[in-house]
Order: C-alpha cells, then structure tokens, then sequence
C-alpha cells in the first residue's frame, strides 16, 4: 500500500517568492478570497498543492497573432 503524501505548506513571505509576487499582493490574494489559506495557531500557512491549482487557472490561451 502507498503511503500518503504530508501536506507542504507554505508561509506567507514563502508565497511571495514561490509565486514572485509581493506580500502585499499574497495578502491581497487573501482578503479577496483567491487563495484558500490555513490559520494554524496564529499563523497563516498556504497548501502548496492549492497555490499550484490556483496558478493553473490563471492560465490564459496564448492569443491568435491574426486577431492583433
């Protein structure tokens, strides 16, 4: 039997370089409901495998040279 997988979580200023956006955008992502995000204890944490599928769609279609 396979054995699960734990949970890779990451931090805010984590985020932020992951994702090479600033903290004040990681927070933005928050407020707005974007991103889920963990409070564990007092602190925020972000599950790396729901940072990937919030990036995945995000993924526009490159556009049709013909249609500029």
């Amino acid at each position: 039997m396979e054995q699960e997988k734990p949970y890779e979580f990451l931090t805010p200023r984590e985020l932020s370089e992951y994702m090479k956006i600033s903290m004040t955008s990681v927070y933005r992502l928050v407020d707005g409901r974007h991103i889920n995000v963990y409070r564990i204890g007092k602190r925020l944490r972000f599950k790396k495998s729901d940072v990937d599928k919030y990036i995945e769609g995000q993924l526009y279609p490159a556009m049709d040279r013909k249609r500029l």
